[in-house]
C-alpha cells in the first residue's frame, strides 16, 4: 500500500530540509521552522510532482503556502481533480499518462 499524500509530502520536505521526518508535521512552518526559501519551495513542489506523478504547474504562486499542512491540502486538492476516484493512491485501471508517467 502507497503511503498518503501527507506522508509523501513529508518524505519530500524532509529530503530538502534535512529535518527528521519524526519532527515535521502539519503544522511545521516552512519558513520558521524548516528554514524553507524561495528556492527550496520551487524544489520541493517539483520533487512532489514527480514522487506523485502530477502537474502542479496550474497552481502557480505557491508563495503564500506557510505550512507543511498548506502544501499538503493543495497537492491533495490537486490529486482530487486530476484523479477523481479510484484505488488508495487515485490511480485508476486503464488511464492513459503522458511521457513523465502523469495522468493525461
Amino acid at each position: 500500500m502507497r503511503a498518503s499524500v501527507g506522508d509523501r509530502v513529508i518524505d519530500v520536505v524532509s529530503r530538502f530540509t534535512s529535518v527528521p521526518k519524526r519532527n515535521i508535521s502539519g503544522a511545521s512552518s516552512l519558513r520558521d521552522d524548516l528554514a524553507v526559501s524561495s528556492f527550496d519551495m520551487v524544489c520541493i513542489m517539483t520533487a512532489v510532482e514527480d514522487e506523485l506523478s502530477l502537474d502542479l504547474g496550474s497552481l502557480g504562486d505557491v508563495s503564500n503556502l506557510e505550512t507543511v499542512g498548506d502544501v499538503v491540502n493543495c497537492v491533495q486538492g490537486q490529486v482530487e481533480r486530476t484523479r477523481p476516484s479510484g484505488g488508495a493512491d487515485g490511480s485508476q485501471a486503464g488511464e492513459r499518462h503522458d511521457s513523465k508517467n502523469r495522468i493525461v
